[in-house]
């Protein structure tokens, strides 16, 4: 059988405490045309962000200003 592997979801509320930002910044990353900030889910009314989607996108942003600042060395 196939193993499934699950990464927990977090409310808006929960995922502005673990990157240390107000929820209206995720509220507008989320409406903005351009896709900005991680990924939203929605469920129905309610909108989650997947724990490992937003682990993604971070280090997205990690190796993008890694290699800013190489290219400006």
């Amino acid at each position: 059988m196939d193993e499934i592997t699950v990464s927990r979801l977090m409310p808006t509320k929960e995922l502005a405490a673990y990157l240390q930002i107000p929820e209206r910044t995720l509220e507008d990353w989320r409406t903005s045309r351009v896709q900005r900030g991680p990924r939203p889910i929605h469920l129905g009314k309610r909108v989650r962000y997947r724990l490992a989607t937003v682990d993604a996108w971070l280090e997205s942003l990690e190796a993008e200003s890694f290699d800013t600042a190489q290219g400006a060395a």
